[in-house]
This record gives structure tokens, sequence and C-alpha cells, in this order.
């Protein structure tokens, strides 16, 4: 913000106080804590603090453990990370940070994939050395259902004896598959510990994790529940004597959120005895998995559900009503090792260097199945090389004081196991082929096979930090071991008779070849992951679901002098634009979550490079948001047409905002016609009264004029995503190679973007009438009706002014036209390019055509305002209903 203010509207507003979430202090030195920053000897200093720092803020968020309050009974969070940048280390800190601070129940649900399920559990039983845990499995056949009663009706003692100190009392972990029976199996084990009582559990501090929380847990079907898809006769219409309680137990709904979430665009809320004679849907709609898991968090009156992801569109998209809707968040920093987005998409040089692509015939060689595709030759062949390399760099042994390494390649071709088994015989097959070349060094064939081999250590060599071998005698026999080019591919998937998909021995191994497809989705850390070979087609083009994919994105930096990806050009053209979209989403939303106010009252934004090409999520779970995409630049001024139908309190506002402007600031403003420049090019400004204030920085108009005023609903969805594109052009990103002063003159220039002010006849009783379709015909429309009309804000253009405006300057072109591009001779025509401009119009609306009949509003501003195509960014805004 500016020193020296152009303008400043200064008026008493309501406090956001309200908005804010409450948070605590959190013990951060205790044992279990320490012990386990301790322990993480793998990491720098810096991504140490960080995570300490993190772990503390977030925990600070969820409910006090040691302050039971009427309003911090329950809450939900949701904690933000890019793919595999870390979650699972956060669940840890999070997990031994909550024992340290009593909290005495700790829930972990995480995936439904064995080998993700497998991976996560045990790294977080790993780390819960201390004898204060009490750890229970509920992965695959480890549950023992009369042991773990047991254990839990002996601590259920304890935490409830308060002659028991409470650092005495042990915390209880479980570690659980998401799926429904597993969740279920939980909730029994508690209702059976305390004899169908769960208010024995009122007390006691409980913290549920939900690991990939975008996924399962949330309710596809929910837009099912919409009022609006169903027919009459499935609704209920309310009667005059109905009361809350009553539409609740005809629903057999315990909490009135339920039956606010499945009703949106109705307002039960808060306008219930207004509903009457309207038809509402009393059926809830939900999957299995979303059922069991809002069951298991009613057993526990005082808890907090905090829910990870790196996709976080679905979360943000659920009815707020909903009780997986978070209220706060926190994001996840990564570390300084961390290889994503930014490390392989930011620049051209860095695409160039890490990415290779696919023939865009690979569905043909899918199809006939038998010919091996030249760039699945290239990919493995190249894995096979750098596999060669780290060998012989010693990169397989386990050195003491230094973690274990691998390298792995994943072929991610379509989810039908077809299809993988089509990518498994054409790995035999190049394995085959690579045998037969090396028997005879003499061979042609061992010639072309030595002569790419080079190749690929040549683009190695060029971007490598350490000494990469040359091929001799010991390279040759690495490359022909069964470590190397014998090491037989995973398929990672359920076919053929498994049950689950095959777990990785990465411990023994240290290459690894995996070909599957579900499996590789979602979650699943690839440990030492160099080579990616991604195939598998955009689909429906679901942006959360696309970017899952990447498991290509991790700490990898050990293998950084290897790490290549092949794409289809489909795929590749995703990931650009997906490092624009998500750099521009974490931006807006850590602005957001810095101000600590509740998630569920930010405006819903997603802003990048062709973001409206791609969906932001599955559409089942949306029920109360219209998704507006905005692809095009504005042609015309998005205006006010409802502002005579605010309640008093906010037409003060709005009338106080026009006063402060019109006195105040009055000698800053100048008569159009007092330019020369412009009264030279229109000769018509003689003849109009318009004030302009010319030199008005764009941020002062944000948050002096923009920010403050007040917008009726529909006005507030058009406006909304004007001023979201325009806080996102005062906060750009700081680029690659920027430094820290070009990047904050960069700021300065933005927030000093000129946006002239024009005030239309200040002095003049100017009237209009609401619109009305068919007003003259019989029958009439009633004052209602018409009041309830859009107001056209503006004057029209002179009569001829189409047709004769280039040889008669003096005709009027209409308020519509009248912005600063306009006036200067850069567009002859509604749209802006360049600079933003805001009119100001005072306007008495009444009954009848013409400024006639009885004034319905007196008096009251409407705004205007024409975004140029300079600051435009493609976008979805999230309209509620």
């Amino acid at each position: 913000m500016l020193e020296n203010k152009i303008i400043e509207i200064n008026q008493p507003l309501e406090s956001p106080t309200s908005n804010k979430n409450a948070t605590w202090t959190p013990l951060s030195n205790g044992e279990i804590f320490t012990s386990y920053l301790d322990s993480k000897e793998g990491i720098n200093e810096e991504d140490k603090q960080n995570l300490m720092t993190g772990s503390v803020k977030l925990l600070s968020k969820c409910i006090d453990p040691n302050n039971i309050t009427e309003e911090n009974l329950n809450s939900t969070g949701l904690c933000f990370g890019q793919i595999q940048s870390g979650k699972t280390t956060s669940m840890e800190a999070v997990f031994t940070l909550a024992a340290d601070n009593n909290f005495k129940i700790l829930i972990l649900l995480t995936g439904s994939v064995g080998p993700l399920v497998v991976q996560n559990t045990g790294r977080i039983d790993n780390i819960l050395e201390s004898r204060k845990f009490e750890v229970l499995r509920n992965v695959e056949s480890e549950w023992d259902s009369m042991r773990n009663l047991e254990i839990l009706k002996s601590n259920l003692m304890d935490w409830l004896n308060p002659e028991i100190p409470e650092e005495e009392k042990k915390t209880l972990v479980i570690l659980s598959m998401k799926n429904p029976s597993r969740i279920e199996t939980i909730t029994e084990l508690f209702m059976d510990a305390s004899n169908n009582d769960p208010l024995k559990y009122s007390k006691i501090p409980t913290l549920i994790v939900d690991d990939e929380c975008d996924h399962h847990s949330l309710n596809p079907q929910a837009k099912k529940n919409d009022p609006e898809l169903k027919d009459d006769n499935e609704l209920y219409e309310i009667k005059s004597n109905d009361t809350l309680e009553d539409i609740l137990e005809r629903a057999n709904f315990d909490n009135p959120d339920d039956l606010y979430q499945i009703n949106p665009g109705i307002d039960l809320k808060n306008k219930f005895d207004e509903q009457v004679g309207e038809r509402i849907n009393l059926e809830y709609l939900g999957t299995p998995t979303h059922f069991k898991i809002t069951a298991m968090r009613k057993l526990f009156q005082f808890h907090s559900f905090l829910g990870y992801t790196a996709t976080p569109n679905a979360t943000l998209i659920i009815n707020t009503f909903n009780n997986l809707s978070p209220s706060f968040g926190e994001i996840i920093k990564p570390g300084k090792d961390y290889t994503g987005l930014e490390y392989f998409f930011s620049t051209r040089t860095k695409i160039n260097q890490c990415v290779e692509e696919i023939e865009e015939t690979i569905r043909d060689y899918e199809i006939s199945a038998t010919e091996c595709p030249q760039s699945l030759n290239d990919a493995y062949l190249y894995f096979l090389t750098c596999v060669s390399c780290g060998i012989y760099q010693d990169r397989d042994k386990v050195k003491t004081g230094h973690s274990r390494q691998n390298m792995s390649m994943i072929i991610h071709p379509a989810g039908t196991t077809r299809h993988h088994r089509i990518y498994l015989n054409w790995i035999k097959g190049l394995q085959d082929k690579f045998r037969f070349a090396l028997q005879n060094k003499n061979d042609d064939q061992f010639k072309d096979l030595e002569k790419e081999i080079k190749l690929h250590l040549d683009k190695i060599k060029k971007n490598s930090k350490s000494k990469i071998p040359e091929i001799d005698e010991k390279f040759w026999r690495i490359f022909k071991s069964a470590d190397c080019l014998g090491r037989t591919p995973y398929p990672f998937n359920r076919a053929e008779g498994r049950k689950s998909i095959p777990s990785v021995d990465y411990r023994r191994n240290y290459a690894n070849i995996l070909v599957g497809g579900f499996g590789l989705d979602r979650g699943y850390t690839v440990e030492g992951l160099t080579v990616t070979y991604l195939c598998r087609s955009l689909g429906v083009k679901q942006e959360d679901t696309l970017l899952q994919r990447a498991r290509f994105m991790g700490y990898q930096k050990k293998n950084s002098d290897f790490l290549r990806l092949w794409f289809t050009v489909d795929v590749l053209n995703f990931f650009e634009g997906e490092y624009d979209r998500n750099k521009s989403l974490m931006k807006f939303l850590d602005r957001f979550l810095q101000s600590n106010q509740n998630l569920k009252n930010m405006r819903r934004f997603w802003f990048g490079r062709e973001r409206t090409s791609f969906k932001l999520t599955r559409p089942g779970i949306n029920n109360s948001l219209y998704l507006v995409n905005r692809a095009e630049p504005y042609t015309a001024s998005v205006r006010c047409r409802y502002s005579h139908l605010l309640d008093d309190t906010q037409l003060n506002i709005n009338r106080n905002i026009y006063e402060i402007l019109t006195t105040n600031f009055n000698s800053n403003f100048k008569q159009l016609s007092k330019i020369q420049a412009i009264k030279d090019r229109h000769p018509w400004a003689e003849s109009q009264d318009i004030l302009i204030m010319e030199n008005v920085p764009l941020g002062e108009i944000l948050r002096e004029i923009l920010s403050k005023f007040e917008f009726e609903t529909r006005d507030l969805n058009r406006f909304s995503i004007l001023m979201g594109m325009i806080e996102n052009f005062l906060d750009p990103i700081q680029g690659d190679k920027e430094t820290d002063d070009q990047f904050l003159e960069r700021k300065l220039k933005r927030e000093n973007v000129k946006c002239p002010i024009m005030i239309f006849r200040k002095d003049e009783d100017s009237k209009r009438s609401p619109y009305i379709r068919d007003r003259d015909k019989e029958p009439l429309p009633t004052i209602e009706k018409i009041k309830n009309g859009p107001v056209t804000s503006g004057a029209g253009q002179s009569t001829g002014y189409e047709k004769d405006s280039h040889k008669d300057k003096s005709l009027f072109p209409g308020d519509v036209r009248i912005h600063w591009d306009f006036l200067n001779g850069i567009t002859n025509n509604e749209e802006s390019l360049e600079i933003p401009t805001l009119q100001i119009h005072q306007i008495t609306v009444t009954s009848e055509k013409n400024g006639k009949g009885d004034p319905i509003a007196i008096k009251i501003p409407y705004l205007s305002f024409f975004m140029p195509r300079s600051i435009f960014v493609e976008s979805i805004y999230g309209v509620t209903r």
C-alpha cells in the first residue's frame, strides 16, 4: 500500500473478528515431538525448522485439548501440499506434537490401495516409538477385535480417571485403511468399549487425520441431493405450522447442517419462516465411505478432523455446510531438495532438459500390440543406462550415516490390465533384443546399442554434477547383470489372481520397474523414481486426477543427474499449464490463510493458463456452486444492476463512499470537458457533466472502493471475479530469474497502474426505471415485480450515433463507451485494452419508464468497471447458489 494515498474511504465497517479462527499455543518442546525432530537426520536444519513451525501452526488451529468450550468442540481443517512434498512427514510430526499436547485418541485414515496403505501406516508406526503410544493397526488382517477392545477399555478408564495425571495417560493411535468396513470397525470398537454411550468420549481430545481427503471421503452423490434435479413428488412442501425441528424429525436428521447442504439456494438456516410453500429435499444420498466417516466423527464431540491433500479443488467445492468442508487450513512448505512442477516445467530450458516426447500414434501401437514404440525403447534403454551409472558409482551401496538409494522407472498407460500386459511384453521383448545384441561385439546390433547408450550418456553428462562413467568392461558387466537388464518389471495391479497390488522390495533391490495404472494414480511414493513413461490419455481432462499422476514429483535430488520424463504432447501441455495454475492457486490460498479467516468464507477462484480447459474435479460432489468459466476478456464494462435492492445499512455505506469521494476529494476531480486533448477528440464532452479523477492507483481502487462497496448478490457474483482478477494482478508470482528488487519494482508498477474514476452527472437528478420484459402488456406487472428488475445506470447514445459518429463528433456515444482507452483513441468501442476505468453513477429509481412515477429508491450509487485485456486472466469462479 502506498504511503501517500490519492483517495481514502474511512467508514465504520463491521469488524471481521467473528470470521477469524480461534487458535492456541501448543507445547513445542515436549519430549515426543523433540525426539521425533532429532530423529530426522536426513533433512537439513532449515527444512527441520519449517517442519516444526508448520506443525505447531497447524495444530494451533485445531481444538485446544486443554480448553473445552461450546464454540470449539470440533473443527475441520485442510492441509495442502504439493504432490509428494512431505505430507506424510507432516502427519508424523503432527501426531507426535499432538501426543505431547494431551490428545488421547489419534486416528489415521489412509488410502484404499494396498501399497499406499502399507507404505503410509508403516511410516507412521515406525516413528511412534515412545511407550506413551498404544498403536492398533486396522490394515489387511492385523485387526484383533477382542484384544483391541480390552486395550481401549483399559485406556478409557484411565482417561476418565481424574486422579491419574495427564502425562501418565497413554495416547491411543489407530492406523486404518479408508474403506467403509474398516471405518465401521473403528466406530463399533468405540461404541462397544463405552457400552454404547459415546458421551464418555465427549471430553477426550481426539485428532482424526484423513490422508488424500479429496478421494473417497467426499460425497460424489452430492449433486443428486439438489432439489432442482428431483420431481415434485420426491420433495416436501413446507407448511405454515412447520418448525425447523419438525422438518429435522421428519427427515431423521440430528444435525440441521445436513438439511441445509441438501437444499442449496434455499436459506433454511436464516430465513426458515419465509419458506412456506417451498419444496425441499429430505433425502440425503451419499456413499458408504462418506457416511461411515460422518458417523465416526459423531462419536467424538471434542475433536478436530484434518484432511491432507495435494489436490484441494474438490474439498473447496463441496457445500460449506458439509462436515468435511474446512474452516481452516495450512500449506506445507516443500523442502529444499523437492523436485516438483517448478523443477521440471518453470522454463523452456528445464522442459527441454527433462522431457522427451512419446509418439502421437501411441494409441495405434497399443491397438496393434505388436511393434514396440521407439519412445519406449529409448526410455527403457535410458533407464538401464542410468542404473548402470548408479551402480558403477556405488549408489546402490548403503553407506554408514546415509539413507538407502534407489533407481526406479514407472510405465503408466491406461488403467486396464490389458494395456499393462502389452507394455510388460514390450519390455520383455526389449530385454531379449538387448541380450541378443550383447552376444557379439562385432555385430551391427551391438554397435547400434553402444551408439544409443553413448548418446544417453552424453545427455546425462551435459547436465550432470557428478562424474559419469565411460563405457568400459565394468559398465557392460553391470549393464548385463541381474541388477540391471535382468530386473523383472512389477505388474502394479490386481490382475492374474492377485488379491492386491504387489509390494515393491525397495530395501533389497536398487533398480525397479513398475507397470500400472490406478495403483500409480494417487498417493503412492515410488522410491528413487528416475524415469517416467506417462502415456495415459487425459480422459475427461479433470485437473485433480491428472495432477495426482505426477508420481515423478518428490524428493529426487539424489538422482537429479538422471531425471527424465517421457510424455505425450497432451500430457506435457497439461503439466506446463499446471505449473502456472497450481502456483496461482497456492498463492491465492496462502494469501487468504495468512489472515486466519474461516476458509468457508473464502471466495472460490481458480486462475491460470488454459484454466477453463480442465475440469476442477469430478462434478458429482458439487451441489452448492455454479462454476462460471471466464475464458475470454471482457468486451464491455461490468455494471451494478441491483443496488436499489440493498438494505438501508448497505445503501448508507455506499452513499457514504459516494459522499466522501464527491466532497472530501472534490478538488481532485475536473470536468472531462476541461481536458483539452479529450475535448478536441470528443466535442460531445462539452455537453456532458462528467467528472474525472485521472491518476488513481488501481490498488487504491480495489482497497478503498471496490472492497468496501456493498453489492447485491447478483452484482457481487460479477464483481467478485473482477476483484479476484485485480488481486491476482496486483500480487504476481515472482519469476524464476527475477531478483527481489526486480520483483518489488514490478509489483509497485502494477500497484500504480492508473485507474481513472469518473462520476457522472453529480448535480443532476438522474432517474431510471428497472427493466421488465413485456412491461406494457396485460396483465401489467406489479410494483414489486418492477422493483426487482435490473437498472441500467448509464445514459444512452445520441440518435444516429452508429450511423453518423464518424462525421459528427458532437454525437454522444453513450455512457457504456466512456472509459479511458476510448477517450484516448486506443479503442472505439466498449472494450478496454490497456487502462481500467471506474464509473460511478447516482440514480433515483422510479416505478415508470423515463424517470416517471413514484420513486422506488432515492440516490442510489451504482458502479461500472472496465476491465482491460492487460489485466484479464483466464479463470473459474464459484458462484454460491
